[in-house]
């Protein structure tokens, strides 16, 4: 878990260390990129006016990241960036991972909405087995 470490600091530093909250963000970050911070879905593209696709450890559409970067402070909300400006941000795990948190924290998760049904649907599972057999 290569960008662990970011999201643990962002866990810690926001008060947030929830072993719960963890989970779900490295979970959608390993479904969404495979903790690649310059994975691009070019399929995305095809399904958007715009043609741009979705960049970086989880997966944003650049409008998408510029509307929760102002909510949550990340940029400021008068910032008037280009595409361009933006895949800088997008690239970066950092700044990827950032917005990312902020919106599973505040329960966001439908954004990735594919990636948390899978998580949902495994950790089902895994508490299935779990309490169906109790000894291994």
């Amino acid at each position: 878990m290569k960008y662990a470490i970011i999201l643990v600091f962002f866990l810690l530093w926001t008060g947030v260390a929830q072993a719960e909250l963890f989970s779900i963000y490295s979970f959608i970050m390993n479904c969404e990129s495979n903790e690649n911070p310059n994975a691009v879905n070019w399929k995305d593209a095809e399904l958007r006016k715009d043609k741009q696709p979705s960049i970086g450890l989880f997966q944003f559409y650049w409008g998408t990241w510029v509307k929760y970067a102002k909510i949550y402070k990340v940029i400021p909300e008068t910032a008037n960036l280009t595409i361009e400006q933006v895949n800088k941000y997008l690239y970066d795990p950092v700044y990827n991972a950032v917005v990312a948190h902020a919106m599973i924290r505040d329960g966001l998760t439908d954004h990735w909405q594919t990636c948390h049904e899978k998580y949902l649907s495994y950790n089902l599972t895994l508490n299935f087995n779990r309490i169906s057999h109790p000894d291994g």
